[in-house]
C-alpha cells in the first residue's frame, strides 16, 4: 500500500481508534489481519498497541507490541526503548540491556534509554557485591597487603577503590582513589574514576573541583582533554569545557578529532563562522566523516547556500547510506533548488526503508504541496505526527494548508496544536521547513 492509499488510511485510523478506546485485543486482531493479507503494518500503531498494553498491565503482550514495532521500523529508537522498559518490568534485564543499548545507538541524544540503562548497570553491581561480598573482601585483603609493603603504589590503590566501589561503599572507595592520586597524580583512569563516584552521589560540586585539579595535572593525552570537556559541558560550565578543547587542538593540530571536537564547542557557544572554518579543517584531514559531511551541509543551507548543502549532503549519505539526517536534508536543499523530482525520489526510496521516520513524511508533505497536491500532502503531515506526536512542524504545515483551501478554523485549531507543542508561535524544529 501507498501513502495514498484510502483503504490503508481507513484501517489505520480504524486500529487507531481502538487503542484509544482500550479494545486492545481488537486492535491486536486487526494488525495481525493485515499482516496476514501482505499489507506492511505501521510501526507508529504497534508502538500505540504496546503503550496501551503496558499501561493496562499486560506486559507480555505489550513485548509482542514492541518487538513487532522495531520489527517493521528497526530505527524506531522510541520503540526499542519502551521495549527494554518491558523487559526490565518482566526482570529480563539482559534483554532490556540490549534493547537500551540499539535506542542508544540509534539516537545518541535520547537521554530515557541512558537513564534505563544507567539503572541496570547500579543494580547489577548492587546484586554482584552482594553475590560475591566474600570474594571482594579477600581480594581486598590482598590488596591491603601488597600496600603493606608498597603503601606508595598508586595502581595499587586504584584496583583497591574498584573492590571497594564494586561492594558499593563509596566512602572507602573515595579514600582509597585519594591515595592513588596521591602517589600517582598523573594516572588519569584513577581522576575520571573519582570523577564517577562523585557523579553517582550526585556530587556536581567535587565533580568540577577535580576536574580543576586534574587540569593542573597537565595531561598529556588529547583525549583526556576532550573526556574532561564533554564532562564540564554536562556541568554546564561551558568555559572550562572550551578551554579544555581549546587544549587538544593545541597539542594536536593534525588531528581531525580535535578539530570536529572544536567545531562541535563553537556551534554550542554561538560561533557558527568559526565552527564551520573548524569542521572544513576537520574535513581537510579527515573526509571520511558522514556526521561532518551532514552538519557542514546544514551549516551551508542556514547561510542559503543550497548548492554547496547539497554537495556536503550527498558526500555524507554517499559514505554512509544509513544516514537518515543527511537523506532528509539533501532532499530539503533539492527542493529550494527546484528539483522536486529528485526531492522526491530520495524520500520515497528513505520511507521504502524506513517507514517510520517522521521527518521524512513530513518534508514528502512539503513537496506535495509545492506540486499542489494538497490531498496527499495532508495525509503526510498527518502521518508524521501519528508517529512523532510532539513535532510541532507538521501542524505548521497543516496549517499552511488549511489557510491556502480556506478552511480557518481548521488552520487556526492547526497552529494552536503547534504553539503547544513548541511554546512559541515561531518556533520550529531545525531540520524542517
Amino acid at each position: 500500500m501507498t501513502p495514498g492509499d484510502s483503504s490503508f488510511a481507513a484501517n489505520r485510523d480504524a486500529i487507531f481508534s481502538m487503542i484509544q478506546e482500550f479494545r486492545l485485543d481488537e486492535a491486536l486482531g486487526a494488525l495481525q489481519s493485515i499482516c496476514e493479507i501482505g499489507s506492511e503494518p505501521l510501526a507508529g500503531l504497534w508502538h500505540s498497541l504496546g503503550s496501551a498494553f503496558e499501561t493496562s498491565g499486560r506486559l507480555f503482550d505489550a513485548e509482542i507490541a514492541y518487538a513487532r514495532a522495531v520489527e517493521v521500523d528497526p530505527s524506531f529508537a522510541k520503540a526499542w526503548n519502551d521495549l527494554g522498559v518491558t523487559f526490565t518490568l518482566q526482570g529480563k534485564d539482559e534483554q532490556a540491556e540490549v534493547a537500551f543499548r540499539k535506542a542508544i545507538g540509534l539516537d545518541g541524544s535520547f537521554r530515557n534509554p541512558q537513564v534505563n540503562l544507567r539503572d541496570i548497570e547500579i543494580r547489577r553491581r548492587r546484586s554482584m557485591a552482594g553475590k560475591s561480598k566474600l570474594k571482594n573482601s579477600a581480594e581486598a585483603e590482598v590488596l591491603a597487603d601488597h600496600l603493606h609493603d608498597d603503601p606508595q603504589n598508586g595502581l595499587i590503590w586504584l584496583k583497591l577503590c574498584r573492590e571497594q566501589a564494586q561492594e558499593g561503599n563509596h566512602r572507602l572507595a573515595i579514600k582509597s582513589i585519594r591515595k592513588a592520586l596521591k602517589f600517582s597524580p598523573h594516572l588519569a583512569e584513577a581522576w575520571f574514576l573519582l570523577i564517577d563516584l562523585y557523579k553517582e552521589e550526585e556530587n556536581h560540586k567535587q565533580m568540577a573541583n577535580t576536574l580543576r585539579l586534574l587540569q593542573q595535572t597537565r595531561p598529556e593525552s588529547v583525549q583526556v582533554w576532550l573526556r574532561m570537556a564533554d564532562i564540564f559541558k554536562e556541568l554546564n560550565q561551558t568555559a572550562e569545557a572550551t578551554e579544555c578543547v581549546r587544549r587538544a587542538v593545541q597539542m594536536d593540530p593534525e588531528s581531525a578529532l580535535c578539530w570536529d571536537a572544536w567545531a562541535t564547542r563553537l556551534s554550542e557557544i554561538g560561533d557558527q563562522p568559526g565552527a564551520m572554518d573548524a569542521l572544513k579543517h576537520s574535513l581537510s584531514l579527515e573526509s571520511v566523516n558522514s556526521q561532518g559531511w551532514t552538519r557542514l551541509g546544514i551549516w551551508r543551507s542556514r547561510c542559503g547556500d543550497f548548492s554547496d548543502a547539497r554537495t556536503c549532503f550527498g558526500m555524507a549519505c554517499v559514505q554512509d547510506d544509513s544516514n537518515v539526517e543527511a537523506q532528509v536534508w539533501l532532499a530539503k536543499s533539492l527542493d529550494k533548488l527546484g528539483e522536486l523530482d529528485m526531492a522526491e525520489k530520495i524520500l520515497f526510496g528513505l520511507l521504502e526503508k524506513q517507514p517510520g521516520e517522521a521527518r521524512a513524511w513530513n518534508h514528502l508533505g512539503v513537496i506535495f504541496r509545492l506540486r499542489q497536491r494538497m490531498e496527499l500532502a495532508e495525509k503526510c503531515f498527518k502521518k508524521a505526527l501519528e508517529l512523532l506526536p510532539n513535532y510541532p512542524n507538521p501542524w505548521y504545515n497543516l496549517r499552511d494548508i488549511y489557510l491556502q483551501t480556506g478552511e480557518h478554523e481548521s488552520a487556526k485549531s492547526a497552529m494552536d496544536s503547534a504553539a503547544s507543542i513548541s511554546g512559541t508561535r515561531a518556533a520550529r524544529f531545525e531540520s524542517d521547513g
